[in-house]
């Protein structure tokens, strides 16, 4: 716990009862579900309390902390061009790497186009 908190005399009390497992979960009877006596708000409090106290939770009856899930991760939902962004960038780069033989190579087309269109004659 990051502050300290101050416990009523209710919620201590909790800590002292000794709990079932099907009190802290939903439980389908008769066709209907009926709600946990103790809500998830309320399980949190009650065991940050048995932490206060030094009391394993599981030794009331808490069911074990269960571990959050993994992130699902999904596609960004950008525009389009957010989306295809790193793609241009490394196309960028590759022509910019690529650009001294690029010039190069325009250079000798002119030359070749300059020569060619030359005359044959002196005159």
């Amino acid at each position: 716990m990051a502050t300290i908190r101050r416990f009523s005399a209710q919620l201590l009390a909790k800590v002292e009862k000794t709990w079932l497992p099907q009190d802290f979960k939903a439980q389908f009877v008769n066709g209907f579900w009926r709600s946990s006596k103790l809500s998830l708000r309320q399980q949190a409090d009650l065991r940050k309390a048995c932490l206060y106290r030094g009391v394993d939770a599981q030794s009331i009856g808490m069911p074990p902390v269960v571990s959050a899930k993994p992130l699902r991760l999904r596609r960004h939902k950008g525009r389009k061009a957010d989306l295809t962004k790193p793609q241009r960038q490394a196309k960028i780069q590759a022509a910019l790497d690529d650009m001294p033989q690029t010039i190069a190579n325009w250079k000798m087309a002119k030359k070749a186009e300059k020569v060619k269109a030359k005359p044959d004659l002196p005159y």
